[in-house]
């Protein structure tokens, strides 16, 4: 059996061996607000036909108020049966603390944050799930020399926000096929350059956080392992809603050795509008950037990188990553 077809088994999988319910691998965290809603939908859906099918979905509401199960009923209810945890909550002030709430309630080995709207090829679970495990027993990851990561980062392509994601974009192969055009037309913002395998120890990896040519601090292509981030304690700062991802990313890295960069692109993300951050905005962006400083003091090279993108956000001039 091949490995996709090892990691694609649905039923077979989703049950575990001699039919009884197998252990969550993967917890994935969907954080919606009011605005949010179809597009949430949209995402969970997809995720359903995705390859790897040991994970369950934690939908957790933000800026409005009753029960998550009130926004699945019907065929939502049945077509999620068996992965949705529906008493997530609802109700949070902000994404931050909406994704500490999924965080709690996660029972996977892994977590991730794909953001609604987006779009993820029907590998994008077992591409991330690849680039974090190690073992060369592991089936769900084999072809090349393992050495242990505690973070997985994965390819994608930031493209402009009225652009049309193709019909085959979810296809194992689609954002690639389709790569060339967007690029010719203008619509292909930013894409990850690597072409191979890369593991990137710690250091490097906070400098890489820091990159001024495309925002890093993104979350929808990474995997992270539950454990870290329970016993170190790294939750989102539940008072910052401005740069609240990159400064988690900060916290968490600060805690693993390495991580592991597969360059396929797997993830379609729809770029935001590069509007001018509002004032309460910007003072929630200085906070997180001045905490990711004091947090990098041992590392000069990530510390001076990170203070040059805060005089950028200061200045407005990063307001192309919004």
């Amino acid at each position: 059996m091949s490995e996709q077809q090892r990691a694609g088994n649905g039923q077979d999988i989703a049950k575990g061996r001699r039919g009884q319910p197998a252990k969550i691998v993967v917890s994935v965290v969907l954080v919606v607000s009011q605005r949010q809603m179809q597009s949430c939908r949209d995402t969970m859906h997809a995720l359903m036909r995705q390859t790897f099918r040991n994970f369950e979905i934690i939908p957790v509401f933000w800026g409005m108020d009753g029960p998550a199960s009130m926004f699945f009923a019907g065929k939502d209810s049945e077509a999620f049966r068996g992965r949705l945890v529906m008493d997530a909550g609802s109700g949070a002030k902000n994404p931050s603390e909406a994704r500490n709430i999924g965080i709690r309630k996660a029972r996977g080995k892994y977590v991730v944050f794909p953001q609604c709207g987006d779009t993820y090829r029907e590998d994008y679970l077992e591409t991330l799930v690849k680039s974090i495990t190690h073992s060369g027993a592991d089936p769900y990851c084999k072809g090349f020399l393992r050495i242990p990561v505690q973070l997985g980062i994965c390819g994608y392509e930031a493209v402009s926000p009225e652009t049309q994601a193709p019909e085959d974009a979810g296809a194992a192969s689609g954002t690639r096929d389709s790569r060339t055009a967007l690029a010719a037309s203008g619509q292909l913002q930013y894409e990850t350059a690597e072409s191979g395998v890369r593991t990137i120890e710690r250091e490097d990896l906070l400098c890489k956080l820091f990159y001024l040519t495309g925002y890093q601090g993104f979350l929808w292509n990474k995997i992270f392992r539950l454990d870290i981030i329970k016993k170190h304690r790294v939750y989102f700062d539940e008072k910052i809603f401005c740069h609240e991802d990159q400064l988690f990313l900060v916290s968490y890295v600060l805690h693993i050795d390495a991580a592991r960069m597969l360059p396929e692109h797997v993830c379609w993300h729809a770029a935001g509008s590069g509007r001018m951050p509002t004032e309460k905005e910007k003072r929630s962006g200085a906070c997180a950037f001045s905490k990711m400083a004091l947090r990098l003091w041992r590392y000069p090279d990530a510390r001076w990188l990170c203070k040059e993108g805060a005089k950028l956000f200061r200045s407005g001039e990063e307001s192309r990553v919004l």
